[in-house]
């Protein structure tokens, strides 16, 4: 069925998170077609300088913008690809950088004991320019996996079943390797009442082990 969704999120540090997506499947070829829009935006900052660190008497604010158009396809009852072409802009003050990227996932289901398995290529695309200096996207790969560990559905949700019963757990593990960052490996899990009412909770589990990305570097030139 057609499905739309309204994000908003007064932030910590002043900071505003909106988000708006709309999607309508295409019965004739099996897929869905989907738009979206995102926004980040901060209240007005102080500016200063090393001669008036105390401020200037001018204010300034910043913002991120993405609009986005997605398709999905089911290739087959088990396999299904997509894809969002999206223009981005960052704003910092009168200052501003325009560009496009692109995302790309997969997801499969193994129809083995509700094992489902993901994959996602995100922000790929060219350089951005800011004033004079360009810099590369924050590209991400993703991959993760997901399973019930529990369900009280009477039918054989363990062979695959999407029926879920009074009682469900499903476990979730991802692993996500920035370009610009560490590697960070996530569990979740998510437990699920009727299939009505849901509870999540997560975990980074490098989280507490993971150095800084200067002291990384270090480490892999010695």
């Amino acid at each position: 069925q057609p499905q739309a969704v309204v994000s908003w999120i007064d932030y910590v540090a002043g900071l505003q998170y909106g988000y708006l997506g709309v999607s309508q499947p295409v019965e004739k070829f099996n897929g869905t077609v989907a738009a979206s829009v995102s926004y980040l935006t901060t209240d007005e900052m102080k500016e200063t300088t090393p001669e008036q660190p105390d401020g200037t008497g001018r204010t300034f604010t910043a913002g991120d913008f993405a609009a986005g158009l997605s398709y999905s396809q089911m290739l087959t009852d088990k396999f299904s690809v997509g894809g969002t072409l999206k223009l981005i802009s960052e704003m910092l003050a009168d200052k501003s950088a325009t560009g496009w990227a692109a995302d790309v996932g997969t997801f499969y289901d193994t129809g083995w004991k509700s094992v489902r398995i993901a994959m996602l290529t995100s922000n790929f695309g060219p350089d951005m320019k800011f004033v004079e200096e360009e810099f590369p996207l924050p590209m991400n790969f993703t991959f993760g996996a997901s399973m019930y560990v529990v369900n009280t559905n009477d039918r054989d949700w363990w062979n695959g079943s999407d029926s879920l019963g009074t009682h469900s757990l499903l476990a979730s593990l991802a692993w996500s390797h920035p370009n610009d960052n560490l590697e960070v490996y996530n569990l979740g899990f998510e437990y699920g009442y009727m299939n009505t009412v849901f509870l999540r909770a997560g975990k980074k589990l490098n989280g507490w082990t993971r150095k800084s990305w200067d002291e990384y570097r270090e480490t892999v030139n010695r």
